[in-house]
């Protein structure tokens, strides 16, 4: 057995979404700093899988998926049983499924030092009453809840969580090096841009809260100051909606300038090869989405929801707009669209904006006096 301080993630699942690529980020890197890592994931046959492993994180996985009462049951017992059979000093829940499941399971198998992770505005627990009770009264079961967001922190302590117990470590992303002129035309022709073309990409998942809709209405709308010469790509994985996106980009009349990219590992070099990024999600915690693109040097357009308004400062590296409205959205595409220098101070301001404050140093950093903090507190 290591003698280095034993930290175990509870999370859903390992498929590619913002917190997924959140601890691939941070935590081997945090394995590098003297902790032994383990995941355990409600949900088997995550995308990442390999690529944590590959990083010296195992990764444990029930026999079944968490859906229904069935499963719901057999997964709890396998990390009853994992928990029982394995000694670790701090247990860290990230999203709902794994802190309402983990917390509960770990309550009754663990005495290890509890902290959970909010990434999200709490929207979900509208849905679902026994959801919103239960995290509730988990709440004062954790050394520490910790937000991504100032809204987060709203959210939580609006839940009746004790001040005391909140912590903010916002998300952090890697500065991107400037991109070679001769990749941005290579991935450009792919997609059928020429050096003129303007392009706009939305780095999300198909999923409805994203906004993709509101995102076309509002590009429909913005068609005499876009011109001829224009494309959105959207590069995400379709997760149900994406026949519905397709037939209303047809309906607006707009679908010969729009690309479906689907789930892409090429992100960087795909925002480098863009002019302006749109990200108008309805709810959000806080978006790496938002931070790539802002690395990568990308003026925003942005909704006013959860983190978005703390990376993004409005008429300085982006534009905020409302959250649903197509005709905001219009109104900053016509503005960037007409202003090439105005892409420019916008997109070197983001840029700069991330290495001050949303680095991966500055996230990890948090993480470490985090982890610090709590060890020393379950010494006393």
């Amino acid at each position: 057995m290591s003698d280095k301080p034993r930290i175990l993630v509870i999370t859903a699942c390992l498929d590619v979404g913002g917190t997924e690529r959140h601890l691939l980020q941070m935590m081997p890197r945090l394995r590098d700093s003297g902790y032994e890592i383990d995941i355990f994931v409600l949900q088997k046959n995550g995308a990442l899988t390999a690529d944590f492993e590959a990083r010296r994180i195992r990764v444990y996985e029930s026999a079944s998926n968490y859906e229904g009462l069935v499963g719901l049951l057999g997964v709890s017992a396998t990390l009853v049983r994992h928990l029982i059979r394995q000694h670790y000093d701090i247990i860290h829940y990230f999203l709902p499924a794994a802190y309402v499941v983990g917390a509960c399971c770990s309550l009754v198998a663990s005495r290890a030092i509890r902290i959970m992770s909010r990434r999200s505005l709490n929207r979900y627990q509208e849905k679902s009453p026994l959801i919103r009770t239960v995290e509730r009264g988990l709440h004062p079961f954790m050394y520490r809840i910790v937000g991504n967001s100032t809204a987060v922190l709203n959210d939580l302590r609006a839940e009746g969580a004790k001040e005391t117990s909140l912590a903010l470590i916002y998300n952090g992303v890697a500065a991107f090096a400037p991109g070679e002129p001769a990749m941005r035309r290579a991935i450009r022709a792919v997609h059928g841009a020429d050096d003129d073309c303007l392009v706009l990409i939305c780095v999300a998942n198909l999923f409805r809260y994203k906004g993709h809709r509101d995102v076309l209405e509002g590009l429909a709308q913005s068609l005499s100051a876009l011109g001829d010469n224009w494309q959105v790509w959207f590069a995400g994985r379709d997760a149900g909606i994406g026949d519905e996106l397709r037939g209303l980009a047809e309906k607006l009349a707009i679908a010969d300038h729009v690309r479906w990219l689907g789930e892409c590992d090429n992100v960087p070099a795909l925002l480098q090869s863009a002019d302006i990024g749109v990200q108008c999600s309805t709810e959000e915690g806080f978006s790496n989405a938002v931070l790539e693109a802002m690395a990568a040097g990308l003026p925003l357009i942005a909704t006013r929801v959860g983190g978005n308004p703390d990376a993004v400062i409005d008429a300085e590296s982006g534009l905020l707009v409302s959250v649903g409205s197509p005709r905001e959205i219009s109104g900053a595409v016509a503005m960037l669209a007409g202003s090439r220098s105005l892409r420019r101070q916008y997109g070197e301001s983001g840029r700069r904006r991330v290495l001050e404050y949303f680095s991966v140093e500055a996230a990890l950093g948090g993480y470490r006096d985090l982890y610090a903090a709590a060890l020393a507190h379950a010494r006393r």
